[in-house]
This record gives structure tokens, sequence and C-alpha cells, in this order.
């Protein structure tokens, strides 16, 4: 990852400022970022890349009580 420091700021200042946050470094924590991206010459999310970051998400706004869980209930 090109960018802890970048990435502790922004996390620090929004924690300091009560702004919530939602960090996605750790849903791609240990995987495999060749089988995430597009190709080996675009570097941008795919479908899976996507799938998780929107479970990720989701539940993050699921646990806050911003939305209701209707799948699984």
């Amino acid at each position: 990852y090109p960018f802890p420091d970048i990435h502790k700021k922004i996390s620090e200042f929004c924690q300091s400022n009560q702004i919530e946050v939602l960090d996605l470094l750790p849903v791609f924590s240990g995987k495999d970022v060749s089988k995430l991206r597009l190709s080996l010459l675009d570097q941008h999310p795919n479908a899976d890349a996507y799938g998780l970051v929107s479970e990720a998400i989701a539940h993050f706004l699921i646990t806050k009580g911003w939305i209701k869980d209707s799948i699984n209930k």
C-alpha cells in the first residue's frame, strides 16, 4: 500500500472532528490484489473488488443503524 501516511492523517482528522469513517483498507488486507483489478495493465477495481467494498459499506451502514438489514429479516 503506497499511502500509509496519508491514510493515517485522513483517519485521524476525521476521528478528531467526529466524522464517521469506514476504513476499507482492511477489506483488501491479505487479498491477492492481482485478482481484484481489471487486468495487469488496468489497476481499477473489478467486480469482485466492488463486491467486497459494497458488502463492507452495507455492513457499516446496518451496524450504524442508518439502514435496515432487509436481506436478513
